[in-house]
Order: structure tokens, then sequence, then C-alpha cells
């Protein structure tokens, strides 16, 4: 008897529960507010996850360019000492091209003082003077190319 009971009982109880699970389960879905929120819980869960992705990506784009602007920063640096090298053999050959020339006046004056002949004087004045104005000419026609670059 007291089994049989007991089974009575448990059937009543998984009956009531079974009811009541129901009408909770009945209650629930008919909680239009609380459906949409969990919904838009879940809207918002998707979003937060494509956000996470797209932010990964960017950050991965940033590295890219950083790696681009120092590597870029870099031979800047590189072309910019080749540049000053570059400048200061051009300064040397320049001193060179202005000691020989020099000499050369220095010759020709020599011979000038030797030679009596006025014609010959008067063109070696004239190849002076040339030479002198082809350098005024090549050292303003540089200044004009440096202050262009």
């Amino acid at each position: 008897m007291l089994n049989t009971k007991e089974l009575t009982d448990k059937q009543t109880e998984q009956t009531t529960l079974g009811t009541e699970s129901g009408k909770i389960e009945t209650e629930y879905m008919a909680m239009g507010p609380l459906q949409d929120l969990i919904t838009k819980e879940k809207e918002y869960r998707e979003q937060i996850e494509e956000m996470n992705v797209e932010l990964a990506s960017k950050e991965v784009t940033i590295k890219k360019m950083e790696d681009g602007t120092e590597f870029l920063d870099h031979k800047k640096d590189e072309l910019d000492e080749r540049k000053k090298q570059t400048d200061q053999e051009l300064e040397d050959l320049e001193r060179q091209l202005k000691a020989k020339e020099e000499a050369n006046q220095k010759r020709l004056i020599a011979k000038l003082t030797r030679d009596k002949n006025p014609l010959i004087k008067e063109l070696i004045a004239n190849e002076e003077n040339q030479k002198e104005a082809n350098e005024q000419f090549q050292h303003k026609l540089r200044e004009e190319t440096e202050k262009h670059t």
C-alpha cells in the first residue's frame, strides 16, 4: 500500500509539474517584449562579433601601413645621405675645376705678358673674359636649379 500511495503521489506530482511547466512555457512565449529583447540581444551579439572581426582587420591594415611608413622613412634617410655625399662630391669637383681654371688663367696671363702682339693679347683677353662669363652662367644655372628642386 505504501508503494501504491507513493506511486500515485508521484504521478500526481508529475502531472502537476507537466501542467505547470506548460503554463510557464505558454506565459513565457506570450511575453512579447521579453521575446523582442532576446531577439535584439542575439542581433547585438552578432553585430559585436562582426565589429570585432572588422576591428581586427583594420588593426592588420594599420600595422601594414605603419611598416610601410617605417620602410619609406628608412629609404628616405638613405637617399638623404646619398644626396649629401653627392653634393659633397660635386663641391669637391667644382673646387678642383676652379683651381684648374685659375692655374690656366695664370698661365695665360704669363703668356700674355710675354707676347707683344696686340692682336694675340686681345684674343687671349677675349678668351679669358668668355671663360669667366661661362663660369658665372654655370654658377647661376646651378643656383636656379637648386632653388627649384
